[in-house]
């Protein structure tokens, strides 16, 4: 076997990548095809892992008539997508939305670990890195509710600090700064 086969079937599929990022060409088209077909995937996944429809979707958007939008936007060669769109789709699934430069290194750490939970991000009220693990918002915030009742200090890892409302206290000093916890949670 030649050098340059062996180098081929024993290198990684991210050292392949890396290496071929180094040609500018195929670093602008992969980066295009990567924002395309990522949102173009992840709209598709968290869809259909809720079980919805596209016309679902185009009625959380608020005009069921979108519908064949909401099927260009599942088109990994649409691409065509404003971040005011995807900030309504994000409300819609409500799940954030980030968007930022990143080094390449970054993009060839997503695109080698994408998975269905890469592709599918838990909404708000599902989200145990905010809650707590087995937690939800509705149950944390029973627990904190409980907590609050029996005198007990919530502390910061009791979901409040993530939102920005307190680092530790009473829900009786959340109220008095204007912020209850159901309010809080919704």
């Amino acid at each position: 076997m030649a050098t340059g086969q062996s180098l081929i079937t024993t290198s990684s599929p991210r050292k392949n990548l890396v290496q071929e990022l180094r040609d500018p060409f195929y670093r602008r088209a992969f980066i295009k095809a990567h924002a395309g077909d990522s949102i173009a995937f992840q709209l598709k996944a968290m869809r259909l892992a809720r079980k919805m429809e596209q016309r679902d979707v185009a009625a959380l958007l608020g005009n069921p008539k979108l519908q064949p939008m909401i099927s260009r936007y599942e088109n990994p060669d649409y691409g065509k997508y404003s971040v005011s769109t995807l900030l309504e789709l994000a409300d819609a699934f409500d799940v954030a939305l980030i968007v930022h430069f990143a080094p390449f290194s970054e993009l060839v750490d997503w695109d080698m670990t994408r998975s269905s939970e890469t592709l599918n991000p838990v909404s708000f009220d599902e989200d145990e890195g905010l809650w707590g693990e087995g937690l939800t918002s509705t149950t944390a915030m029973l627990l904190d509710s409980e907590n609050s009742q029996s005198g007990q200090e919530l502390e910061p890892d009791d979901g409040l600090e993530t939102l920005g409302l307190a680092t530790s206290g009473t829900q009786e000093e959340l109220v008095s700064v204007g912020t209850t916890m159901q309010e809080a949670a919704a």
